[in-house]
């Protein structure tokens, strides 16, 4: 008895573990997409500033 329930829970703690280094590639990757998102936005939003100046400067 005690040894099919030592297997299981040796079982279930590895089932665990793995779902957790799953969830946590997960949010890895989310942070990173999230990250890579937000550096594209800030160097599109430097980008048309910049653009914005020089067609001010060359108005002027």
């Amino acid at each position: 008895m005690l040894g099919s329930l030592n297997g299981s829970t040796h079982q279930t703690l590895k089932a665990k573990a793995k779902a957790k280094a799953k969830a946590k590639a997960k949010a890895k990757a989310k942070a990173k997409a999230k990250a890579k998102a937000e550096a594209t936005a800030t160097a599109e939003a430097d980008a048309k500033a910049h653009a914005h100046a020089h067609a001010q400067a060359k108005a002027q």
